[in-house]
C-alpha cells in the first residue's frame, strides 16, 4: 500500500523587458506499507529543484506590456496636473468676475452719492428760490421726493456691496475682521490695459492658445495617449504568445527529507530544459468587444478635442473682436459724459437764473450720472473680457504668480 503527499512552493520575478526568472521547490513524501509477515511502514521522500529563465518573444515582447502601463500611469499623473491647473483657471476667473461685480457695485455707490449731493444742492437752491419767491411750493415737494427716492437707492446699493464683500472675504480666507472694513474704503482697480488686449489678440497668439501644451488641451492629449496605450495592451492581451524557457534542475530520492534538499539543491546531476513554446487562448470575444468599444471611445474623444478647439477658436475671435468694441464705446462715452458735464454745468446756472424749472436740472444731472454708470459697466465687461482672454490663453497660473510678484501683498 503506498500514500502520498506533495507539497510544492514557488516563486516568479517578472522584468519589464518580458523576461521572467522563477524557482520551484516540490517535496513529496511516499508512504510504502508491507502487511506481512509484520506491518510496517517506509517514509520516501523526494524533492525537485528548478530554476527557469522565460522570455516572450511575442506578446509583451520586451516587455511593451509593461512599459506601456506604466507610461499610461504617468500621463494619468499629468492629466491630473493639467486638470488642476484647468480648474484653476475657472475659480479665478469666477473669482474675477465677483471681484468686477463689487467694483462695479462700489462705483454704483458713489453714483448713488454723487445723486444724493446734487439734489442736496439743488433742494438748497430752490428753498432759497421759494423764499425769494420765484420757485413754488411744489417745486420744493418734487426735489423732496426726488431726494427721498435716491437716498433709499444709495442705501440698496451699499447692502448689495457689503454683500458681495462678504463673500469675498470669506472666497479669499481673509481674516473675519475684513468683514467689518467699510467696503467703500478698500481702493479697486480694474485691469483693462490695452497694451494686453493687444499682446493676446495678435494673430499669431492664436496658435499658441490651440497647442497641445496649453493645460486643457494637454489634459485631452495626455487622456488619448493614455487610451492608446491601454489599446494597444488589450491588443496584445489577444495575441497568442512564443516564448523560449530555459530551465536547470536537480532532484533526489531518500528516506531522509533533509538529505532531499541539500541533494536537490546542489545541482550535482543537473537536469536541463530548454523549450520554445506557444500559449494561445480560444474564445476571447469578451476581450475583442472591450477593445472595439475603447476604440470607439478614443475616435470620440479625437473629435471632442478637435470640436474644443473650434469652440475655443470662436471664442478667441468673438472676445477680441467684443473687446476692440468695448473700447470703441468706452471713447464715445467718455464724450458723451464730456459734453453732459458742460450741460449739467450751464443747467445748474440757468436755473439759478431762473430761467429752467428743476425738472431740466434734474434730467441733466442724471443723464450725466447715467453716463459714468454706462461707462463703469463697459469697463467692467472689458475686465472680464480681458480675463476670458487670459484664461483662453490657458496660463493663468503664470498670470498669477506674475500678479503675485507684483504686488504689495507678499
Amino acid at each position: 500500500i503506498a500514500i502520498s503527499q506533495e507539497v510544492k512552493f514557488g516563486w516568479q520575478k517578472n522584468y519589464l523587458t518580458g523576461t521572467s526568472i522563477s524557482t520551484e521547490l516540490e517535496t513529496s513524501k511516499t508512504d510504502i506499507g508491507f502487511a506481512s509477515p509484520t506491518p510496517v511502514a517506509i517514509p520516501e521522500y523526494e524533492t525537485k529543484f528548478q530554476v527557469g529563465v522565460r522570455q516572450s518573444l511575442w506578446k509583451n515582447q520586451l516587455g511593451s506590456g509593461f512599459k506601456n502601463t506604466i507610461a499610461a500611469a504617468k500621463l494619468q499623473e499629468k492629466i491630473i496636473e493639467k486638470d488642476f491647473e484647468v480648474s484653476l483657471g475657472d475659480w479665478f476667473k469666477a473669482l474675477q468676475e465677483l471681484y468686477t461685480n463689487a467694483w462695479l457695485a462700489q462705483r454704483q455707490v458713489f453714483h448713488a452719492k454723487e445723486r444724493i449731493e446734487t439734489q442736496e444742492r439743488l433742494l438748497r437752491i430752490i428753498k432759497l428760490s421759494q423764499k425769494r419767491g420765484t420757485a413754488e411750493r411744489s417745486d420744493v415737494i418734487n426735489v423732496q421726493q426726488n431726494l427721498l427716492k435716491i437716498k433709499q437707492n444709495y442705501l440698496g446699493r451699499k447692502k448689495a456691496l457689503s454683500d458681495l464683500w462678504r463673500r469675498l472675504v470669506i472666497l479669499l480666507k481673509l481674516p473675519q475682521e475684513f468683514q467689518k472694513i467699510d467696503p467703500m474704503e478698500i481702493p479697486m482697480r480694474l485691469d483693462s490695459r490695452d497694451r494686453e488686449v493687444y499682446r493676446l489678440c495678435r494673430p499669431e497668439n492664436l496658435n499658441r492658445i490651440l497647442g497641445d501644451d496649453k493645460p486643457r488641451f494637454a489634459s485631452a492629449k495626455s487622456s488619448l495617449e493614455a487610451m492608446s496605450l491601454n489599446i494597444a495592451n488589450a491588443e496584445d492581451a489577444l495575441r497568442s504568445d512564443v516564448y523560449v524557457q530555459v530551465a536547470v534542475g536537480g532532484n533526489d530520492l531518500d528516506n531522509d527529507i533533509g538529505s532531499t534538499y541539500q541533494d536537490s539543491a546542489a545541482l550535482d546531476n543537473p537536469n536541463y530544459l530548454v523549450s520554445i513554446g506557444i500559449d494561445m487562448t480560444l474564445g476571447q470575444s469578451s476581450e475583442l468587444a472591450d477593445l472595439l468599444a475603447r476604440r470607439s471611445e478614443l475616435n470620440k474623444r479625437k473629435s471632442l478635442l478637435e470640436s474644443a478647439k473650434s469652440d475655443v477658436k470662436i471664442a478667441w475671435v468673438n472676445t477680441c473682436e467684443s473687446v476692440s468694441r468695448i473700447a470703441a464705446d468706452i471713447r464715445n462715452m467718455e464724450e458723451i459724459i464730456r459734453l453732459n458735464k458742460t450741460r449739467s454745468k450751464l443747467e445748474e446756472e440757468r436755473f439759478t437764473l431762473g430761467k429752467v424749472d428743476p425738472q431740466t436740472v434734474i434730467l441733466a444731472s442724471n443723464d450725466l450720472i447715467g453716463a459714468k454708470e454706462s461707462i463703469d459697466q463697459l469697463r467692467g465687461q472689458k475686465a472680464v473680457a480681458i480675463w476670458n482672454l487670459k484664461e483662453l490663453n490657458g496660463d493663468v497660473k503664470g498670470f498669477v504668480d506674475q500678479a503675485v510678484a507684483n504686488s504689495k501683498l507678499r
